[in-house]
């Protein structure tokens, strides 16, 4: 059985910053950071934001900050981009709808293969 005084046990809620999180690890924020426009200028990227040790030489990971405005559907797709050596990890940082496409791997379809290559 739980005794009481660990049911009825406070806990103080504070701000998370950079300076009062330092002892657990990074804070990833983007303020301050000069953003680059992509996606036809529909969304913020903040690149580079932090760095980490993966113990591979060969591995630079990179992480940032992508702040996309609401698209209107129908959504025509001009293009599709294509990370060789990455992956991407998408996490709402709201309460909103997220749409995402991706292509199938194998050979790309007929067409201007010189630029994927």
């Amino acid at each position: 059985m739980v005794r009481a005084e660990f049911l009825m046990r406070r806990i103080a809620c504070h701000s998370v910053t950079a300076e009062n999180f330092s002892r657990f690890g990074l804070v990833v924020d983007a303020e301050g950071a000069t953003p680059e426009f992509i996606n036809e200028g529909s969304t913020k990227r903040f690149p580079d934001l932090a760095s980490f040790d993966t113990g591979v030489q060969a591995a630079s990971p990179v992480i940032g900050i992508y702040l996309a405005n609401a698209r209107t559907f129908p959504l025509r797709i001009a293009k599709l981009e294509r990370h060789r050596q990455a992956s991407q990890v998408f996490i709402p940082l709201g309460m909103h709808r997220l749409s995402w496409l991706r292509r199938r791997a194998g050979k790309l379809p007929i067409g201007d293969r010189s630029r994927h290559s």
